[in-house]
Order: structure tokens, then sequence, then C-alpha cells
């Protein structure tokens, strides 16, 4: 009897030690925080940085897509990168929408030469989207991307004057911007029409 109370003993004891530990006891590990400054994993993607954000949005991989576009438009002044940053968060392409995000990339490239940055920026100046309301800038802007035969830019010259906004209203001014954008882009839908010596827009 004394035996096989031993062994119960014995039992319990060793089923405690494997079971009945204090798991409190032992630290706990934190799982590893994500390093937003940590190279991009090889995705077998090649050329410079802009080939490589272009080969990323292609296969959906929007988080390196817009990464290498960081990196080309920060560290290697690419105006192109900065110009496609503004319009992903612009037209909420691959990332998440965001006036505020979208407009100093059209800024810095716009400052950089990339007239359809300096357009996109002028819609931006018009509404007073992520920013200050400026229809003067805008239309400035809007003449500085025409002045590069951007038929859009022209166009929307052509509307401020059409209108009044921003500038005086001049039908003559605006009738000559709606024509050179028909000039630029005959084959789209053109904006210009003599409507009794007029410039409008075609509704």
């Amino acid at each position: 009897m004394k035996k096989l109370a031993f062994y119960l003993f014995l039992g319990v004891s060793l089923v405690c030690l494997s079971g009945c530990v204090n798991r409190s006891s032992f630290p706990t590990v934190p799982a590893p925080k994500e390093d937003k400054n940590a190279p991009i994993k090889d995705k077998d993607y090649t050329g410079n940085n802009l080939q490589k954000a272009t080969q990323a949005f292609k296969n959906n991989d929007c988080e390196a897509s817009v990464r290498y576009l960081e990196i080309a438009c920060d560290e290697e002044v690419s105006m192109q990168a900065c110009y496609q940053l503004g319009n992903m968060y612009d037209k909420a392409k691959c990332a998440e929408k965001s006036d505020i995000k979208a407009r100093p990339y059209y800024q810095k490239a716009c400052d950089g030469g990339n007239l359809n940055a300096c357009m996109n920026l002028a819609s931006f100046y018009k509404d007073g989207r992520g920013g200050a309301k400026n229809e003067e800038m805008a239309v400035e802007l809007n003449k500085k991307a025409c002045s590069g035969n951007i038929a859009k830019a022209c166009n929307n010259v052509g509307y401020f004057y059409h209108n009044g906004k921003g500038v005086d209203l001049d039908r003559t001014e605006a009738r000559k911007y709606f024509k050179k954008a028909c000039e630029l882009d005959p084959d789209g839908k053109c904006y210009y029409k003599k409507r009794e010596g007029e410039g409008a827009v075609k509704a």
C-alpha cells in the first residue's frame, strides 16, 4: 500500500513538472516592428527606380511602387517620379487618395519643369484642394502648361477668361486659347466654337 501511494505521488509530481509551470515567469518577446526605411525586398524588378516602380505598379505591388517612386523623387530628383506620386495620391491609384500628399509632389514636379504636373496643380489652386485657394495662380500654372502645347491646359486658360475667374473676363482672349487647344488636339474633344464672334465651351 505504501509503495502504491509512493508511485502515485511520483506520477503527480512528474506531471506537474511538465504542465504546471508558471508561464508568466517567462519573458515575452515583442513582435518585430516594420522598418519603413528598410531596403525594398528584391522582387526581380530591373532598371532604375522609376522603371522598377512601373513594373511594381503593373504587378499590383503598390507598396513597392510607391517606395521606388519616393526614392526616385526625393533622392534622385526625378520630376517624372514626383509627378507620378502626385497622380497616385490625386487619383487614388495604388495609394489612398490624399490631396494633402498629392499637392506638394505636383508642386515639386512643376517647379522642376514637368508641365503635366503644373496643369494638375492648377486644379488644386483653383478649388483649394490640399491647401490655399488661388485662382490667379491656377491661371498662371495653366498658361505655363499651355506654353508647352498641352491642349487641355490651353482649354483651361480659355475657361478662366471666358468666365472671368482669376482674370478679367475677356472673350477674345478666351477664344484664342480655346482655338489653340483645338489646333493642338483636333481629333480630341474640341472645346472651341464660334458663337457670334465669342469663344464658348462646347456642351
